[in-house]
């Protein structure tokens, strides 16, 4: 597979296998009563990694069948026929990229270029993320560095607080945090140690000692890298908010169930959030998390209200209904992963690497570019044929994969070279509606007027299949729009195709242009 397809490729398969997780996980949790935040957060947690993973996941080869380079032909038919079930994987479908690959030629633009645009529009953006993630470490180790460290008798720290977990007093910050992805710390401000009673501040340090239990450290510099990696999706930015957002809940709820109460733990986050506002001061860009972490006003509000309603439970259990979602939840993921098409693998394995025509047309047909490239190397003939399936050329443009055509004929591939079945080249891109590869054909030295088997044009096949583009361009390049064949006594021509199947826009195209050339 080209550059530009891999892009392609990776980036489609990342939108809808996410838009499908998304849906799925937000369907599962649409009555959110019925879940702790706790379970939320997991479930959210995994959804993000999936979403991350699943395009590469994807890509790998199920087991594989090795078949002699005989039987090779036949397997190619059977993977290429519409509606068969595929023997192992997927080719790449290349009609997914012939759009913006048409649109791309007929702007003369060369595809490369446009590849190595987007590559480096991601790299220098990938980059530029993955710097932050670097300052922001940098900086809260220097925040670590000049924290000042909390006594072990201090009044506000509980006594069963873990004695490898450093709590620390900052001047330099607007809000406590847990840092520290192998040595975790918490920091806290020091306008609240100077507000706030002790026991307030034990509420506080619940919370950040619930983000660190919880692994969350760990969990929000996976997002930060996924974020870096995927800062065009909107589907992962969207799962990194719900799982922000239900971290935070979860972590509120391990808190109020050491506070003893959420009413008492709800009023020290809002002291908290009083005394912060007082002190206007701001961080930004840390490699941490912390109850005021979303500076959302509107989630803040969302998290007080919840603990103080009447209806507040922080211990709900998985009953039947979370379980048989969660298992329904789990089939679909499975079977995506199973159902997604892989890309790029051969569906069959060689004993013999040494040249045959059907090697070389096993390796079109599933994409292996690196064995094609070593059997022409060998010496292979770029124009060998076969009864079944023609020349190379002919399958790269029945397959409609404009950047194997266009190596096939750098290497000397004759675009002329007929053989039965698709005729030739032109013909069959022509038959399919590959527009881009017409073009290159036709600039190669294509016949747009060769006759195929006696008996049919390309232009004959475009106008009956009512591939218009391609008509068009066949007639901008001389194709003869009053070459005849007779059908017994019936006369048949592109137009008269054309009018057969019902592509009236095609035929009155065709006649106007026939008066112009008569004219």
């Amino acid at each position: 597979m080209e550059g530009l397809q891999w892009v392609a490729e990776i980036a489609f398969r990342h939108l809808w296998q996410s838009a499908l997780i998304l849906a799925l996980v937000t369907g599962l949790l649409l009555r959110k009563e019925k879940w702790s935040a706790e379970h939320r957060s997991w479930i959210w947690a995994i959804c993000v990694m999936l979403m991350g993973m699943m395009p590469f996941v994807t890509l790998i080869p199920t087991p594989q069948l090795e078949l002699s380079p005989e039987q090779i032909p036949a397997v190619s038919r059977m993977v290429d026929e519409p509606g068969a079930l595929p023997l192992t994987s997927y080719s790449y479908n290349a009609s997914l990229i012939e759009p913006i690959q048409e649109t791309i030629d007929s702007t003369f633009f060369d595809h490369r270029i446009l590849f190595w645009i987007i590559l480096a529009v991601w790299g220098v953006v990938t980059i530029r993320a993955s710097m932050q993630i670097f300052f922001a470490w940098q900086r809260t180790h220097e925040l670590r560095l000049n924290a000042e460290p909390v006594s072990k008798d201090a009044p506000f720290l509980p006594e069963s607080w873990p004695g490898k977990v450093l709590v620390a007093v900052s001047n330099e910050i607007n809000g406590p945090m847990a840092i520290g992805v192998l040595e975790p710390c918490v920091l806290l401000p020091k306008s609240l140690t100077e507000t706030l009673s002790p026991e307030q501040l034990k509420h506080v340090l619940a919370h950040e000692l619930a983000h660190i239990k919880r692994g969350d450290l760990i969990g929000a510099l996976a997002q930060r890298i996924l974020l870096a990696f995927y800062w065009w999706s909107p589907f992962m930015r969207l799962g990194c908010y719900h799982l922000r957002t239900e971290r935070e809940m979860a972590c509120d709820d391990r808190a109020a169930r050491m506070a003893g109460s959420s009413k008492n733990y709800a009023t020290s986050l809002l002291d908290s959030a009083e005394a912060l506002i007082v002190d206007r001061r701001t961080t930004t860009n840390l490699m941490a998390v912390g109850a005021f972490e979303n500076g959302n006003g509107n989630f803040f509000t969302r998290r007080i209200k919840r603990l103080i309603n009447a209806n507040y439970r922080d211990d709900l259990k998985l009953g039947q209904p979370q379980m048989m979602g969660l298992t329904g939840a789990t089939a679909v993921i499975a079977l995506l992963f199973v159902l997604s098409p892989r890309t790029a693998f051969s569906a069959v394995e060689i004993e013999d690497k040494g040249f045959c025509c059907a090697n070389l047309i096993e390796a079109i047909y599933t994409q292996d570019h690196e064995l094609k490239k070593e059997l022409i190397a060998k010496g292979g003939d770029v124009n060998c044929t076969s009864d079944d399936e023609g020349t190379p050329l002919i399958v790269a443009a029945r397959k409609g994969d404009a950047a194997l055509v266009a190596w096939l004929i750098a290497e000397g591939a004759d675009v002329n070279l007929q053989i039965g079945g698709e005729g030739s080249p032109l013909y069959a891109a022509a038959k399919r509606g590959h527009l881009s590869i017409v073009k290159k054909l036709l600039a190669a030295g294509a016949d747009p007027n060769s006759v195929i088997d006696g008996d049919d044009t390309a232009l004959m096949v475009a106008a009956r299949k009512g591939n218009f583009s391609v008509v068009k361009y066949l007639v901008k390049y001389d194709a003869d729009i009053d070459f005849v064949l007779w059908d017994g006594d019936e006369k048949v021509t592109a137009i008269s195709e054309a009018k057969r199947k019902g592509h009236s826009g095609i035929a009155y195209f065709l006649k106007e242009r026939q008066k112009g050339n008569r004219g």
